[in-house]
């Protein structure tokens, strides 16, 4: 797994790691644990890294942000993709947010997993030494956080061999990492491990460094080992790389803690591997049976001013306490030794910050009424806001707004102009993400901009007001005119810049005014039982200078049709028929054969068809559209025949039936478009019909034509 601690927060952050060594799977959680309380929080980890082990991670102690770098994942799957996969991505941890965030470099270290990563605080750079992939890697890299880019280094001196899994620690003091142990795979895929010592100086050079056993070997030195915890700790009297645990090629983990120390000559030089320099301390008093006195000094990290009135609470084994800083930023504490106390201190407008001070051995020996031991907690504040708003004519003169409204994105007021135009809000309790900065004030246009907040510091911004001009929209139904309350629009600049289009309601006038720039604007709007009006009208709002856009409604109505249903014959009215519009009910026909259908909708064609008993249906097409009477239409109707209309017969219910009259449709369309046929017609019949009654008579008397 990886896992490191930012000591200013008393936070360490654990991330990944192999959780089934038969599957080989990993895992990609994050957990916080916190020493003040002895407590572990998950952290959800959808945007962390992919899962994986042996990545490696240090964390910069001077801004809270810990550095993450490849890794293993054995039993990769994505997709139709399985099998091992070697990381090559770095990652960024906020312990301030606890977020994670990708990061993007040009360059980078080749893929490998169990590389050793270590924070230079002197030079605020991480140093990165090694890992492996199908073959093991000697270089070293340098990572800068204020670049966020990977370089390598050009090492010289006497460097490392390739390894993965060494430990790595940097020393403050001497200005150096310290590297021990490792592995390398052998000629036959075998793990060969190492139990070396190397040191890094800041410009790339490696030194062989070859401490002796502060006891008698093996037992003061560290036997040849990997993947062992260690860090450069810093207690009272003990300034040392620890070693504990790890793995070993040939026997159990060990069982010591070793350290190694700078000798007492030459603080660049380590004199020994051992449990410890010089004579053994002497053994722990009982808990909490002395008293001492402790001041918890708090102050301003960026002015170093003191913060009066800070909570300042600790706690431990013996009795907790909780106090309040005075107006010089003092804590006075008169508690129980020894122990481990964890300081919690926290501040109206400042970011909390826990710490420790550890009561033990050469510091709490015997009770101590002179000494007052200080522990100088430094808190970062809240992010502050500074805005000026300026006022233009539209001019090239801009004078400072008093009295504007200074508001963040969540329309919450935080700060108001003075006559210089200045508006600061102080201790924002929205950091680490992007705002909108408004600035508001009458007779004048809003205006914002949106803006980084940082986890601390000041963000200075500068806002120009426009003197506004009133933009009235009117919005009517076009019919009757009558103005139209409640209807609902959007507003927008036809002109590139602010402000953005904005919706708005009407009033019970049918209007909407508001104060905006000078410019083009459009407005488009909508009601209830109305059709929107997506073109809308236009206008332009001149310099401090009313004006109006009335936006016309048409009412959602449809076309109004009326169709008479007639015999086709005889051009008598049908009544008891049936009209049916489009997919509406049939509607029925009255006495005067009429039908009366309104409102029809949807726009477009739609089909009418006429009906009735005894008659054939008829149908024709209409165009339908919004707010119109469409001219009436007839459909006539044809009788139904039984097969005896030629002879005289007519079964038809209409009116008026007549014998002489064909069934044919053709028949039909002739005498519906030329009725003055009817007479050349009739001669015709009359002159067909004597000749069938001559050669009627002819049969009757037994002679016939020939061919007849």
């Amino acid at each position: 797994m990886s896992f490191a601690t930012y000591e200013p927060e008393g936070a360490a952050l654990m991330f990944g790691g192999l959780t089934d060594l038969a599957t080989q799977t990993t895992a990609n959680d994050s957990w916080l644990y916190y020493f003040a309380n002895d407590t572990w929080v998950y952290l959800d980890s959808a945007d962390g890294p992919p899962a994986r082990e042996e990545a490696a991670f240090a964390v910069d102690q001077t801004d809270g942000i810990g550095l993450l770098f490849g890794g293993v994942a054995p039993n990769f799957s994505s997709g139709n993709v399985s099998g091992t996969i070697i990381w090559r991505d770095t990652w960024e941890f906020n312990f301030h947010t606890n977020r994670w965030k990708a990061v993007i470099t040009s360059t980078a270290p080749s893929a490998r997993y169990g590389a050793s990563l270590v924070w230079d605080s002197s030079d605020d750079e991480f140093f990165l030494f090694g890992g492996c992939s199908f073959s093991c890697d000697s270089d070293t890299w340098e990572f800068s956080p204020s670049t966020s880019q990977w370089e390598p280094v050009t090492a010289t001196g006497v460097e490392p061999e390739a390894r993965a899994g060494a430990s790595f620690a940097w020393d403050p003091g001497s200005d150096r990492g310290v590297l021990y142990g490792g592995y390398t795979f052998d000629t036959n895929g075998g793990y060969l491990v190492y139990s070396d010592t190397h040191e890094l100086l800041p410009d790339g050079e490696w030194l062989a460094s070859e401490p002796s056993a502060a006891g008698a070997a093996p037992e003061y030195q560290p036997e040849p080992v990997y993947d062992d915890p260690s860090t450069w700790a810093n207690f009272p009297g003990c300034n040392a790389m620890t070693l504990w645990g790890g793995s070993i090629s040939l026997s159990a983990p060990p069982e010591f803690v070793y350290v190694i120390m700078p000798s007492n000559d030459s603080p660049a030089e380590f004199q020994c591997w051992g449990p410890g320099a010089g004579p053994p301390p002497p053994g722990p008093p009982p808990p909490c049976s002395r008293q001492s006195f402790l001041d918890i000094l708090v102050l301003d990290a960026i002015t170093g001013q003191p913060i009066p009135n800070a909570t300042v609470e600790i706690s431990g084994q013996c009795l907790p306490g909780i106090l309040h800083t005075d107006l010089q930023g003092y804590a006075d504490f008169t508690t129980n030794t020894p122990d481990n106390i964890s300081i919690n201190v926290s501040a109206a407008y400042y970011h909390g910050r826990s710490t420790y001070y550890n009561y033990t051995y050469d510091n709490s020996t015997a009770n101590d009424t002179t000494l007052t031991r200080v522990v100088q907690v430094d808190l970062q504040p809240y992010p502050a806001l500074n805005v000026q708003v300026l006022g233009n004519d539209g001019g090239t003169f801009y004078v400072p707004v008093e009295g504007a409204a200074i508001e963040l994105d969540n329309f919450t007021i935080v700060a108001t102009t003075e006559a210089d135009g200045w508006g600061n809000a102080t201790g924002l309790s929205e950091f680490n993400e992007l705002a909108i900065v408004s600035a508001t004030a009458a007779n004048y246009s809003t205006n914002w901009k949106v803006v980084a907040i940082p986890y601390t510091g000041e963000v200075n911004v500068t806002l120009t007001l426009l003197k506004a001009g009133y933009l009235t929209v009117v919005v009517v139904d076009s019919v009757s005119g009558d103005p139209i309350g409640g209807a609902t629009g959007t507003i927008t600049r036809l002109d590139p810049g602010l402000p953005a289009p904005f919706r708005y309601t009407t009033g019970p006038d049918g209007s909407f005014t508001v104060e905006l720039p000078e410019g083009n604007y459009s407005a488009t709007a909508g009601a209830t039982g109305y059709l929107n009006n997506n073109t809308g009208g236009r206008g332009f709002l001149g310099w401090v200078a009313p004006d109006t856009i009335t936006v016309k409604l048409t009412p959602e109505r449809g076309s109004n049709e009326s169709v008479r249903l007639q015999d086709a014959f005889t051009g008598a009215p049908i009544a008891g028929g049936y009209v049916r519009f489009g997919d509406g009910a049939p509607i029925r026909t009255g006495a005067d054969g009429w039908a009366n259908a309104t409102d029809l909708l949807p726009p477009g064609r739609m089909l009418v068809l006429g009906t009735a008993t005894g008659y054939l249906p008829n149908s024709t097409t209409i165009i339908v559209a919004y707010l119109t009477n469409l001219p009436p239409v007839t459909l006539n109707l044809t009788p139904t025949c039984d097969g005896a209309c030629a002879g005289g017969g007519h079964s038809g219910n209409g009116p008026g039936g007549s014998p002489f009259l064909p069934t044919g449709g053709a028949s039909l369309a002739l005498l519906l478009a030329a009725p003055g046929v009817l007479v050349v017609a009739g001669a015709l019949y009359a002159i067909g019909l004597s000749a069938r009654r001559g050669t009627r008579a002819r049969e009757a008397s037994g002679s016939q034509a020939p061919g007849a």
